[in-house]
């Protein structure tokens, strides 16, 4: 059997990928750092999506990170995720130069045709290097759908965007809590490896701030 039947398995998969980034760091093996970090070892390999309304509990994951084909594991320089045919990605798009309006970066849940597309059931206005980043709102497209707790009589049946203030992304594991973290980033700093500091200081910021020395006795 694969390991991948193991409820754990993506668990233990995450934990043992900032170990290697850490090590790396460390010792300054730029070579191995920039390999790991190449193949998405700074992301999470399985995540969720909570506090969704009742209407979309179907998109709640889990999201496992894609791996093949190689096509398909980034999206503008992110990493993509899916569950079943719900697909997680970031696009871009530029707006329209006639009209003046500015380039739209998001967060997308839709289908592997949408993929690079700011086409989706769900989006959120977001850069964030990883979905586990994302503090924008969620916006869920309603196409006729109504909350089971509406009183309305008769059902009133609409179509539009419903922003959800309270959906978030989460990694199964949070090894990583942001602005409190350990990250590769201070292993390279305390170990002295300049170069390795450079290559994890963008991946790695968001979870914590600038490393402090450790002191003797501390």
């Amino acid at each position: 059997p694969s390991c991948k039947d193991d409820p754990g398995w993506a668990t233990e998969r995450h934990r043992l990928q900032l170990l290697a980034l850490n090590a790396a760091a460390a010792d300054g093996r730029r070579d191995v750092l920039t390999r790991l970090l190449d193949d998405g070892a700074m992301h999470p390999v399985l995540l969720h999506l909570t506090n969704l309304p009742s209407a979309f509990q179907k998109y709640s994951g889990p999201y496992e990170r894609v791996s093949s084909p190689a096509d398909r594991r980034y999206s503008f320089g992110r990493p993509v995720y899916r569950s079943g045919h719900c697909w997680l990605f970031f696009a871009e798009e530029e707006g329209p130069a006639t009209d003046g309006s500015s380039a739209v970066a998001q967060w997308v849940l839709g289908r592997e045709e949408d993929i690079g597309c700011t086409n989706g059931w769900m989006f959120a206005d977001d850069d964030a290097l990883s979905p586990d980043l994302i503090t924008a709102e969620w916006q869920l497209w309603e196409d006729g759908l109504v909350d089971e707790g509406s009183q309305a009589s008769p059902p009133e049946v609409t179509s539009s965007w419903r922003s959800c203030t309270s959906v978030r992304v989460v990694p199964s594991a949070s090894f990583l809590p942001v602005g409190r973290s350990l990250t590769p980033l201070h292993y390279a700093a305390w170990g002295g490896q300049l170069e390795c500091a450079n290559l994890t200081l963008k991946p790695c910021k968001p979870y914590a701030p600038n490393p402090v020395p450790p002191q003797l006795g501390q």
